[in-house]
């Protein structure tokens, strides 16, 4: 006896087809080109989302950076940190560069690295162990202009005059605290240095061929230093730097504005 079924018609006399018709070779590469299309069409849209993000990390980042030297600030006859702590012939407290000064206001432990959180820009390239933010540092001795940040707190080290950094209510709103720094070889050196013409390191060198000199020259031709713009890194979309300022805000400055000082925007 067979083990057949007979066919079934449908209504019309039809016979009902219960196989499902697999698809044709060019219905499979036209779906494939669609998905291919789709991707091409979303994934600069994704990249550029991605960055965003990286640039409003960042900018919470700094955001907190500035109030809480804001309120280092305040709880030291309104100066601010000092970039680092002399002692004495250049002996260095380990425990007093401005990062770890300003580590108890960030929700790290006092005298110590302020987090690599809050400390590292999403956005940063290398992998250092260090922070990569600098803060505006503009001073090194008398005879130079006076930024924001300088070296020591201690006056007078080796007779040379240091007054410690500025103090708050001297520094314009529009001044930056901090910035996205350019990590050199050395890693450590968190600082981004103050190009005043009469200071230490004045804009004699044009780093990117524009005409318009950008950098001091022994930053970028240093081999272990390597750095343009003294060492601000405009590494978010559209050659921005994020930086934080005296106010308590932060935001994205493009690198030109920065290069040309809009409004005042390194400071004294």
């Amino acid at each position: 006896m067979s083990n057949l079924k007979p066919m079934t018609c449908d209504g019309n006399g039809r016979p009902n087809r219960t196989a499902k018709a697999a698809f044709t070779l060019v219905e499979l590469l036209v779906v494939i080109g669609i998905i291919a299309l789709l991707i091409a069409i979303l994934l600069p849209a994704l990249n550029r989302a991605r960055e965003q993000a990286k640039m409003a990390a960042c900018l919470s980042n700094q955001r907190q950076i500035a109030l809480a030297m804001i309120m280092y600030a305040n709880e030291n006859k309104g100066s601010l940190p000092p970039y680092g702590h002399a002692t004495a012939y250049w002996a260095e407290d380990p425990n007093s560069y401005w990062w770890m000064l300003i580590a108890k206001y960030t929700g790290g432990r006092a005298g110590s690295y302020m987090g690599i959180d809050i400390g590292r820009c999403p956005a940063e390239r290398g992998t250092q162990l260090y922070g990569t933010y600098g803060v505006n540092y503009g001073k090194v001795t008398p005879s130079e202009s006076y930024g924001v940040f300088t070296y020591t707190s201690v006056d007078a080290v080796l007779d040379i005059g240091y007054k410690g950094s500025m103090k708050l209510a001297r520094v314009k709103p529009g001044t930056f605290l901090t910035g996205d720094k350019w990590l050199n070889n050395t890693g450590a050196d968190l600082a981004i240095y103050n190009p005043t013409p009469n200071g230490a390191w004045p804009f004699d060198t044009d780093t990117d061929g524009d005409g318009i000199d950008d950098s001091f020259g022994v930053f970028f031709t240093t081999p272990w230093i390597l750095s343009p713009y003294n060492e601000f890194d405009p590494r978010h979309p559209g050659k921005t730097g994020v930086c934080s300022f005296a106010d308590g805000s932060a935001r994205a400055v493009p690198i030109m504005d920065w290069v040309k000082n809009v409004g005042g925007i390194w400071g004294p």
